[in-house]
């Protein structure tokens, strides 16, 4: 509570680019990204699921996200399912925030491999955190603003699609929105088999569309007014 009332212009700067982006954002029981804080399971799914297990990506770095990689190992494995029993929810390190506003607004939070956090900073500036809200706020943030949308959208949207369509030949393409379609369209088509024992996988492939496919990202593409 203490950072909401010391930052709110970070807070508003968060909330200015979430909120037209929320009504496409997948139904909550078919997301798969969680956050150990916030969720529980008997010792016996832990391990029926495998545990927490380590994973790296092409470049040898370190895939993080342990619960969420366990949850859609889960889900494809056992069918397994969450059920939201209240309105909690978790935050990232606030004070990870304070240490880096611009990383933190841009991946929502979200741990992004070494490499990939490195070429941020690289590309980046050190800023204060009430500096960098207000020029978000005011529009001097174009980068960081798509980045965080992009990041919205492929976690909370693509993402889900994905682990839902394994298996599947294809989706309805009537039931089926045309960037999501895109989306899974553009991403390699991976089986069961292949994320039950790497699920990370279908998290970067998620989040390498942001690098490969930034028109998939366009507000006027998914329909954002």
């Amino acid at each position: 509570m203490e950072f909401v009332t010391d930052y709110p212009g970070y807070i508003a700067a968060e909330c200015l680019y979430d909120t037209g982006l929320e009504r496409l954002e997948a139904e909550d029981e078919d997301d798969v990204v969680v956050d150990d804080k916030v969720c529980a399971y008997w010792l016996s799914d832990y391990e029926l699921w495998g545990g927490l297990l380590e994973e790296t990506d092409q470049a040898g770095d370190l895939l993080h996200a342990e619960t969420s990689r366990m949850f859609i190992r889960a889900r494809l494995a056992t069918d397994a399912r969450k059920a939201r029993v209240n309105l909690a929810g978790a935050d990232p390190s606030r004070r990870k925030v304070i240490e880096d506003p611009y990383l933190h607004f841009v991946t929502m939070g979200f741990p992004r491999t070494h490499s990939w956090v490195e070429r941020v900073k690289a590309s980046g500036k050190q800023q204060d955190i009430e500096e960098f809200a207000l020029s978000v706020m005011q529009g001097r943030e174009a980068t960081a603003t798509r980045l965080r949308q992009a990041h919205l959208l492929a976690l909370f949207r693509y993402l889900p699609a994905l682990v839902s369509a394994v298996g599947k030949p294809q989706l309805e393409s009537y039931l089926t929105p045309p960037d999501v379609q895109a989306a899974l369209n553009a991403m390699p088509r991976r089986t069961r088999a292949e994320l039950i024992a790497a699920p990370g996988l279908a998290i970067e492939d998620a989040l390498q569309l942001i690098d490969t496919r930034p028109m998939l990202f366009d507000q006027s593409f998914t329909g954002v007014d």
